[in-house]
């Protein structure tokens, strides 16, 4: 498994078993950047964010674009 796709997911106590309800932070561990979320569909986005071949500047800089 790459480190450059690598990523920590925590999960409020809001959130529930099937994630209708979801929030939390997302860290990529590669640098560092992080964010949180309110919905599974922002984790998704902000995960994507960081992978997409326009954030490799963004990674660098440790400050992908945030959906929300």
């Amino acid at each position: 498994m790459p480190y450059t796709k690598a990523f920590l997911v925590q999960f409020s106590a809001e959130t529930d078993a099937d994630l209708r309800q979801a929030a939390g932070r997302v860290e990529h561990l590669k640098t560092g950047a992080r964010s949180r979320f309110t919905s599974i569909d922002g984790l998704c986005a902000w995960i994507a964010a960081v992978l997409a071949p326009s954030a490799e500047g963004a990674e660098t800089s440790g400050k992908p674009r945030s959906p929300e």
